[in-house]
């Protein structure tokens, strides 16, 4: 059965770390807590305020993180460094010991044992076939229409502005089951519209 949850900016939780502020946009189980490392999957954004950072140490989790704003240098002790701009991305174990350089706003995904992910720029109109179990959509722009097709019929429709968060889960349940997203009339392209994370567990 597919259901569609929205996180609205205004809704969203905001929380202090050592290198600045990050946002919670989903967590799975919804019972799930961060602080206590209970939850299968994570997606957040984080504003990096200070120069020189630390990551959290989260053993038993896998992180993709994608830069949205500024440039930031990882370096994964023992492992390997990395310097990023706007929407690349880095991949990398949470137990290694990561430090960063550079103020930046970033997104993350953040996968516990059994789940995979992937995490993708949409700069354009496009329909988005659901393949994986869960779809997130985090807009980059202001008066984004997005509509949740199963079959033939729209289930789900709404606009969505810069920073909103929409999670569609059990797309994968239906085999017609696609999103499109359309941005609003004189809407630039250029940029990316918004981001796009595909997460499943590894044996669905």
């Amino acid at each position: 059965m597919i259901s569609v949850k929205l996180n609205k900016r205004q809704s969203q939780e905001t929380t202090e770390w050592s290198g600045g502020q990050t946002t919670q946009l989903y967590i799975y189980p919804n019972s799930a807590s961060y602080s206590e490392r209970n939850f299968d999957f994570r997606i957040s954004s984080a504003v990096v305020s200070q120069e020189q950072s630390e990551f959290t140490s989260l053993p038993g989790y896998r992180r993709h993180i994608m830069l949205l704003d500024g440039s930031m240098n990882l370096v994964h002790e023992n492992h390997h460094s990395r310097t990023l701009e706007r929407y690349e991305q880095d991949f990398f174990d949470g137990a290694w010991h990561t430090s960063s350089q550079g103020k930046c706003t970033d997104f993350n995904l953040m996968l516990g044992s059994g789940f995979e992910g992937s995490l993708r720029c949409l700069y354009r109109p496009e329909a988005i076939v659901c393949k994986m179990q869960f779809c997130g959509l985090y807009a980059l722009a202001e008066g984004l229409r997005v509509y949740v097709v199963e079959g033939s019929e729209v289930i789900f429709t709404e606009i969505l502005n810069l920073n909103d968060f929409l999670m569609i889960c059990g797309a994968n349940t239906h085999p017609d089951c696609y999103v499109v997203l359309e941005p609003q009339l004189g809407s630039a392209t250029t940029e990316a519209l918004a981001v796009c994370a595909s997460i499943s567990a590894q044996h669905s």
